[in-house]
């Protein structure tokens, strides 16, 4: 006769299997959780993103005010180099504002498969080496010189560890040809929890920021420049796999507000203004 004891192991089998597979599941979850953050950045490796940006901005003038909408709608490719090099360029690319009076969507096929060299460290510290030289008829619509200055989020030289609080600063700044524009992000950020995007772990990383944008430039064929501040909040949420060291994923939307000034004139015209965007960046599969 079987020891009743010899069936209740028996039986308490299927339960322990669970539970050690359960256990297994985990374990990458922790070990990554223990990691370091680095964007993985193999020699020859390409990834592609879909990124859309859609913007309102309103013009508050005396008597009315003035709707701009625009939409930014892109596939890029990136591909890693030797020493913290990669190279970048659009695969697919749309570009539509509408003005109260005009709308404006530039063929955008001339742009494409042109190169951006960039310098890319592993925690996503992104500078713009070398921009190409888009079509004229791209002005007034997208600068897209700027594609990657708030690309990739940076990481934090600390284990994404639930809880996990940090802060920081990014500046960045360019000027030429009488053009200047400077950017500045104070960033907020706390590691909110763990998910799966496609059967991929990943980790969640909240951000409030405050941004400060300023840009100037002349104004064609007239003895006038145009000089701009704008202010505000945005709220962004990234999803980071730590395994696999790649960005799965940014939404951020933010709104900022300041004023447009018509300087050189026989007396300065300040305009307020107003600008709220969305913006989504995804991994292509």
């Amino acid at each position: 006769m079987r020891d009743p004891l010899d069936a209740r192991e028996h039986r308490m089998r299927p339960a322990l299997f669970l539970v050690l597979a359960s256990l297994a599941a985990a374990a990458p979850l922790r070990t990554h959780a223990q990691q370091l953050p680095t964007y993985a950045r193999a020699l020859g490796d390409t990834i592609r993103y879909r990124e859309i940006t859609k913007s309102q901005s309103w013009l508050r003038l005396p008597q009315d005010s003035i709707l701009i909408t625009s939409l930014h709608d892109a596939t890029i490719a990136l591909t890693f180099l030797a020493r913290d090099t990669a190279r970048a360029w659009y695969e697919a690319l749309e570009l539509d504002v509408i003005e109260p009076n005009e709308r404006r969507r530039p063929a955008t096929t001339a742009a494409l498969y042109l190169p951006f060299v960039l310098a890319f460290d592993a925690r996503g510290h992104v500078t713009t080496v070398s921009a190409p030289e888009f079509p004229a008829s791209f002005g007034g619509v997208s600068d897209l010189t700027k594609q990657f200055y708030e690309f990739f989020p940076e990481l934090p030289p600390r284990a994404l560890t639930i809880g996990l609080t940090w802060a920081d600063t990014v500046v960045r700044s360019d000027s030429g040809n009488g053009k200047y524009f400077r950017s500045t992000i104070i960033g907020r950020y706390t590691v909110a929890g763990d998910t799966v995007v496609q059967g991929e772990p990943a980790t969640e990383i909240r951000a409030n920021q405050s941004i400060v944008y300023e840009a100037g430039s002349p104004v064609p064929g007239k003895p006038l420049r145009t000089d701009t501040r704008l202010a505000g909040e945005a709220n962004q949420v990234v999803l980071f796999a730590v395994g696999s060291g790649r960005m799965l994923r940014k939404q951020r939307s933010g709104v900022l507000r300041g004023t447009l000034n018509y300087v050189g004139g026989a007396r300065p015209i300040a305009i307020p203004q107003s600008y709220a965007y969305d913006n989504t960046v995804e991994i292509v599969r």
